[in-house]
């Protein structure tokens, strides 16, 4: 839980509700997000133009990432690799390594004005930022890391929430106390997500691919077998 007007985030147990740690934080911490496993938490601090890294498993601040003006809502992209959070100041998105701790990329395309959050779908191919000064949303294609569509909203949206089942998107304006639900198109749920090219020789651009082995594990594991491997 961030507190905002207590530059601090406090971590709570789920199951008990039972104080687990406090951290301080950057100036006016928004809303912090985690990686899957529990492990990584993202702060970013609105008013410092900061993010901050917390090993929540060891109880430690890792990194503080300067990312621009105004860093509001932020999340976790699929598969933990990188964290994407709104520089609301500048109308862009910028992506932070999740191991490194650095901007590797930003999007400024398709944004609108004065961008407040981000939501992913939950089949981790499309995500949703509410541009609050522009009244829409930005739909982004997150394997081609591009805005393909522009949906306009009513007056200030400022919350957001994608439907468990992926079929919807909830945007709440404050500008006119209205929640609009909008269908997300079967095509966009039932693509999957790309798998990137390989990269033409002379492209300047590396990818590398790491492959779990468990040597002759595999012969027995019910989850990680021959054939997952194949």
């Amino acid at each position: 839980m961030s507190v905002e007007q207590a530059d601090s985030l406090h971590v709570f147990d789920a199951r008990s509700f039972a104080f687990v740690a406090s951290y301080a934080t950057g100036a006016r911490p928004f809303p912090a997000a985690a990686t899957a496993d529990g492990r990584l938490a993202f702060v970013p601090g609105y008013s410092d133009g900061t993010v901050m890294v917390i090993d929540l498993f060891n109880s430690r601040v890792l990194q503080t990432v300067s990312v621009g003006i105004q860093p509001s809502g932020g999340a976790v992209l699929p598969d933990d690799i990188e964290y994407a959070v709104v520089v609301r100041g500048e109308n862009r998105i910028a992506f932070i390594n999740a191991a490194s701790h650095v901007e590797v990329g930003q999007l400024t395309d398709g944004i609108g004005e004065s961008p407040f959050s981000i939501v992913v779908a939950p089949n981790g191919r499309l995500a949703f930022v509410n541009n609050t000064g522009s009244h829409d949303i930005s739909v982004i294609d997150l394997a081609e890391r591009r805005v393909i569509r522009r949906i306009p909203v009513p007056d200030i949206p400022i919350v957001m929430a994608v439907h468990p089942s992926g079929t919807e998107l909830w945007v709440s304006s404050e500008g006119v106390h209205r929640l609009s639900v909008i269908a997300i198109p079967e095509e966009w749920r039932d693509d999957p997500r790309k798998v990137p090219a390989a990269s033409a020789p002379g492209s300047g651009v590396t990818e590398v691919a790491v492959l779990g082995m468990i040597h002759s594990g595999h012969r027995t594991s019910e989850l990680w077998g021959l054939e997952e491997v194949e």
